[in-house]
């Protein structure tokens, strides 16, 4: 995490430094002047990936640390603070939705499951309850809780497959909701809105983009009552890769600017906010490969037009610890599933799969590869070529004195 001030200098920098992967999906500043970050992570004695708060001072000190160990993996998407002085976590676990209430000290006091990929953010309602979105079955999954943490109602809602990122209540108790058509890998998508009534009943639903892959993930509601987005597009990329994409529309859909930012690279945003002034702060990234290597973290300040003549821009180093094991896909998996890794030099790569009692199972690589991102399929069989039943198993990286795991899930 990085603090910046108002012109985007760095007053102070946050580094979880475990071993493994730990990665940051959302910050809320806490009623006292504090952070508290949702985290999923691989040190500190998690299996596979793990949730976990994290709570920091103004000043970038850690205050406390909470973790929420469940079977299988878990990935927070977003938190909140309630009125209470609580967080809701939205997450996902396995290959379910995943809700986490918490009280002010981040001990865990409620959860719930919902059949579904994952939510993906949560929002505080104004009758004291929360709202969240996510995906299912390939479409924008909505669900309504009670202050007293019941559920109200739970709506599927697209005409078209799509995946939901984002949810804005509006004043008359109705939800705006932001995502993108398609899918992660899909060749062509558009960014997505949905408008709903106060019960989640759908009243419209307006793409936005051009002829390619577009998509929105964020979306905050302006001072003039409006709605700003923040993404990525590669229909209106300036040089064939992607640009972030930054469009405006009132609540009836009509669009009212969208803008381009092109950092001469792959170009990402996955933050949006509004400032004092009325202006928006975008957070994302410069990625000069298909990696994440060698990254940089870009933030811009526009003014309420979206335009940067008023405003300024920083870059931060991104480093990418390096070899690098991702997350297979898809996971869970039947019959075959991908697992891709990254070396930023030539290394000599070991690739292996054990089951959860340590016992390897079979080796899919051991060999020398050149610097780069490669990947491998295993298609669920031992070294004699047998399937394997249904679990959880790990795949294993050792490179170059680098150990890192992962887990996959095989369904029968």
């Amino acid at each position: 995490m990085i603090k910046t001030d108002s012109k985007g200098d760095s007053l102070w920098t946050w580094e979880y430094t475990g071993p493994e992967n730990d990665e940051v999906e959302g910050v809320v500043e806490t009623s006292d002047g504090h952070y508290v970050l949702s985290t999923f992570i691989q040190s500190d004695g998690a299996i596979g990936y793990d949730l976990q708060l994290v709570k920091l001072s103004p000043n970038g000190n850690t205050v406390w640390k909470k973790m929420y160990p469940m079977e299988g993996d878990q990935r927070c998407r977003s938190v909140i603070q309630m009125p209470d002085g609580g967080f809701v976590i939205a997450a996902k676990s396995k290959s379910n939705c995943l809700i986490i209430r918490t009280d002010a000290e981040g001990t865990q006091t409620w959860y719930r499951t919902m059949s579904g990929d994952a939510f993906r953010d949560v929002i505080a309602t104004a009758d004291g309850g929360f709202a969240l979105i996510g995906v299912q079955e390939s479409h924008f999954l909505m669900a309504k809780y009670k202050g007293d943490n019941s559920l109200e109602w739970v709506k599927k809602l697209g005409e078209r497959i799509c995946l939901g990122s984002s949810i804005i209540q509006l004043d008359d108790g109705g939800y705006i909701l932001v995502g993108f058509t398609g899918g992660w890998f899909s060749a062509l998508s558009d960014a997505l809105v949905i408008r709903t009534d106060s019960q989640g009943n759908q009243l419209w639903e307006i793409p936005y983009g051009g002829d390619k892959k577009d998509a929105t993930f964020l979306a905050e509601r302006t001072p003039d009552g409006n709605i700003a987005m923040v993404g990525w597009t590669k229909s209106f990329s300036a040089n064939g890769l992607y640009d972030i994409y930054l469009l405006k529309i009132d609540l009836e859909g009509n669009l009212l600017w969208e803008r381009t930012f092109d950092g001469g690279f792959r170009d990402e945003a996955w933050g949006l906010d509004v400032t004092d002034d009325g202006g928006l702060i975008i957070a994302g990234n410069k990625i000069p490969g298909d990696t994440y290597h060698n990254g940089k973290i870009w933030l811009i300040r526009t003014n309420g037009s979206g335009q940067t003549t008023t405003g300024i821009t920083r870059e931060m180093t991104n480093t990418l610890v390096t070899p690098r094991l991702f997350q297979n896909f898809p996971n869970p998996f039947n019959p075959a599933t991908t697992i891709e890794f990254f070396c930023d030099t030539k290394s000599h790569i070991k690739l292996e799969i054990y089951d959860l009692l340590g016992r390897k199972i079979t080796t899919l690589l051991n060999e020398v590869r050149s610097p780069g991102q490669h990947s491998v399929v295993w298609d669920a069989t031992n070294e004699n070529e047998q399937k394997l039943s249904s679990g959880i198993y790990i795949a294993r990286l050792t490179a170059d004195g680098y150990q890192q795991n992962i887990k996959l899930m095989l369904v029968n």
